[in-house]
């Protein structure tokens, strides 16, 4: 689970990590691309997150609250509520529906583990109460939303924010709204599966931002493979196509196209 960059984060943070980060993770999940990394570097690379991955938006919380840091403490609230609430049984629902919906139909049973795909992001908006909705501002008009779940516990609010999730992101199916008795304070939390990185609006200005960068601060900004000697996020020098700029004056690289981790799909498609 990690909280998505937001819109009022500060300028230093908008300088092309999320890029990195994005597609660090993406390679992990993202079934056929972590097959292109253990291809190289073997098991000691397969995706960690198999049980699914979700992503906390911020913008509708910050524009609730007006504040960065008050948004931050709702959404660590919402967070800790969601995941502990009914000794986890919400999420692990959750993460039940996101094997279903990667199992092929003719292939469902439930002792089946689906492979994720490309569309492996899962958005848990998580509300501030009965004066807010969990808005979902991070999603971009092109996506195709499937499923949307809204989840209220102790709150009256689970149909106008279904309502208002349905008019922003017009999924496919849904909104579902749950309701739920509970003490405490109200909250709301909405679920949106299977989203890509190009689904969401911050990943092109994060590329954009990071294309920006001299190569000692791209260098400074990866993580992953980076023990190996591997930049991830820039060309292979050996083996043109494909991504991981060797460091270390070697054959390293990963088996994923380099316009696939840029997320240049129609080009990628074209040189097919």
């Amino acid at each position: 689970m990690c909280v998505l960059p937001a819109d009022a984060d500060p300028d230093e943070l908008k300088d092309g990590r999320a890029f990195i980060a994005i597609n660090e993770l993406d390679c992990m999940v993202d079934a056929d691309k972590n097959k292109g990394v253990m291809t190289v570097w073997g098991d000691l690379y397969k995706n960690p997150f198999t049980a699914g991955f979700f992503g906390v938006p911020q913008n509708a919380v910050y524009d609730a609250v007006g504040d960065l840091d008050a948004a931050h403490k709702a959404i660590d609230t919402g967070i800790a509520q969601f995941v502990l609430r009914d000794g986890g049984d919400h999420l692990y629902e959750s993460i039940k529906a996101l094997n279903w919906m990667n199992v092929p139909a003719d292939a469902w049973h439930p002792a089946t583990r689906g492979d994720q795909t490309d569309s492996w992001i899962n958005l848990l908006a998580v509300g501030i109460g009965p004066a807010g909705t969990p808005l979902v501002g991070e999603v971009t008009d092109s996506a195709t939303v499937e499923f949307v779940e809204v989840r209220a516990f102790g709150a009256d609010s689970a149909s106008a924010v279904a309502a208002s999730l349905s008019e922003s992101l017009d999924p496919v199916v849904g909104p579902n709204t749950l309701a739920f008795a509970g003490s405490g304070d109200t909250t709301v939390a909405a679920f949106i599966p299977r989203l890509s990185k190009l689904d969401m609006s911050w990943f092109v200005p994060a590329r954009e931002a990071y294309d920006a960068l001299d190569w000692e601060s791209k260098l400074m900004r990866h993580a992953w493979l980076l023990d190996l000697g591997v930049l991830l996020c820039e060309p292979s020098t050996r083996f043109e196509g494909v991504g991981g700029e060797c460091l270390l004056g070697c054959a390293c690289w990963v088996v994923v196209p380099h316009l696939a981790i840029r997320g240049e799909v129609e080009q990628l498609e074209l040189s097919k």
